[in-house]
């Protein structure tokens, strides 16, 4: 697994999700494991703060991960990076 803060000097926009899901899922070179990138754009328009973006990536590389242990990786890493929010955040 790789972790990859992404840069976000501009507080982050649209145009960063556009870039992550662009042509890599008709491609089939990547998957949206959790979320939905119609409703977090939605969000991201709604939000009047310079800062409206954490933007990190999880890449599973590995071909022999199951599927639900990627989802326990996530929700570990989810506990971790926000572990008072209760659920209260936006994942993509």
């Amino acid at each position: 697994m790789i972790h990859q803060p992404l840069k976000n000097e501009q507080g982050g926009t649209i145009g960063v999700i556009n870039y992550m899901i662009n042509n890599r899922l008709k491609e089939g070179t990547a998957r949206v494991l959790r979320g939905n990138s119609f409703l977090t754009k939605e969000f991201v328009k709604q939000i009047k703060f310079k800062q409206k973006l954490f933007v990190t990536v999880l890449s599973f590389e590995e071909e022999n991960i199951e599927e639900d242990y990627k989802s326990v990786i996530m929700n570990s890493y989810e506990r971790m990076l926000l572990p008072s929010l209760d659920e209260r955040y936006n994942i993509l």
